[in-house]
């Protein structure tokens, strides 16, 4: 698929979100919006994951008031509004910097060789990003309103897509007959597994670091992929 953020060519591929995250607050440093739960209004997303014989697909719309992306590079969007992959071990960051430009950045944990803690970004043309005044414009956004059963009309928020090359995913032991000490390349074959989870950025919103994250799964922990979910590829 070409990442160019259009959600049709997803739906014409048959992919559906197989991700919803509701404000399920974790890695809380400091006060949360009181009317959270009632408006979605931060911290709530929606997302699908999807691959061809070559690649990785992420796809994410996350409501967000007010948006605050302060990252002055890549390596730093953590610490700003976005997205946190976790593919396995491998942490992927997808999201903008302070001048608006889209990134999708390695924070670590695997270089393509399989050296650990590797951190590198990755490839312009691998990501596509759009600040969104109104998620109801977004077919996303109106689905998440319907699972939600909140009206998003008129809710800010932001969209990502990120072509993830299989080879930069290692797939480590103890699910699927890999053992403890297994690091293994992915191959995108039916049947394959792989566990995931994402963290969505709260942060900054108050002018303070590190408000809090929204995680999905709610039981994700940095570099643990046995907290993760697991997903089975298949064509």
């Amino acid at each position: 698929m070409k990442v160019d953020g259009d959600w049709a060519a997803w739906s014409a591929a048959g992919v559906t979100p197989q991700i919803v995250a509701l404000p399920t607050v974790s890695f809380l440093h400091c006060d949360i919006p009181a009317d959270l739960w009632q408006t979605f209004s931060l911290g709530t997303a929606i997302g699908a994951v999807a691959h061809d014989a070559d690649n990785l697909y992420a796809y994410f719309l996350v409501t967000d008031e007010p948006q605050r992306f302060d990252a002055v590079k890549p390596s730093l969007m953590f610490a700003s509004d976005s997205v946190e992959l976790w593919i396995e071990e491998e942490q992927f960051g997808l999201g903008f910097t302070r001048d608006g430009v889209p990134h999708l950045f390695k924070y670590r944990f695997h270089s393509l060789k399989g050296k650990e803690w590797s951190s590198y970004e990755m490839p312009k043309e691998n990501v596509w990003a759009a600040k969104l005044e109104d998620i109801s414009s977004h077919p996303l956004g109106r689905q998440l309103a319907e699972i939600t059963g909140t009206p998003l009309k008129g809710r800010k928020g932001y969209a990502v897509m990120a072509k993830i090359p299989m080879e930069e995913i290692k797939l480590v032991g103890g699910i699927a007959g890999r053992g403890g000490k297994d690091v293994l390349n992915m191959t995108g074959k039916d049947g394959e597994v792989l566990r995931i989870s994402v963290a969505f950025s709260g942060l900054v919103a108050w002018g303070r670091g590190q408000d809090y994250k929204v995680a999905w799964p709610s039981s994700m922990m940095f570099s643990d992929p046995s907290r993760s979910a697991p997903f089975m590829l298949k064509k």
